[in-house]
């Protein structure tokens, strides 16, 4: 019966932490740029969106940057709009290695 109650223990505190091992937050950068004249778009609305995990939104800065902080680690559908330009969507994963993502819009 100690035995049972140790183990049952052991999951719980396993079930407990891994997932807070493995979760990780990531500062996301997407740069949007005017694909026919190479200029940084203004004021576009970026959004990465995911049913499982959340969403976030941000508007670009003047040098055309959205710096959206602390996303979850996963995949995302990154959604782009600007007055002016085509609405571009694409699926992103954010991780470690992928930080930054370059949205050129027409």
């Amino acid at each position: 019966m100690k035995m049972l109650r140790l183990s049952l223990l052991a999951a719980a505190v396993v079930l407990i932490l891994v997932p807070c091992a493995h979760a990780v937050d990531i500062d996301y950068l997407v740069v949007v740029i005017d694909g026919s004249t190479s200029q940084p778009v203004a004021e576009a609305l970026v959004k990465l969106a995911s049913g499982e995990i959340g969403d976030y939104e941000q508007l670009t800065s003047s040098s055309g940057e959205a710096l959206l902080p602390g996303v979850p680690e996963g995949e995302y559908s990154l959604t782009v709009s600007a007055d002016g330009y085509d609405v571009v969507t694409e699926t992103v994963t954010v991780d470690v290695t992928e930080r930054r993502r370059l949205i050129n819009v027409w």
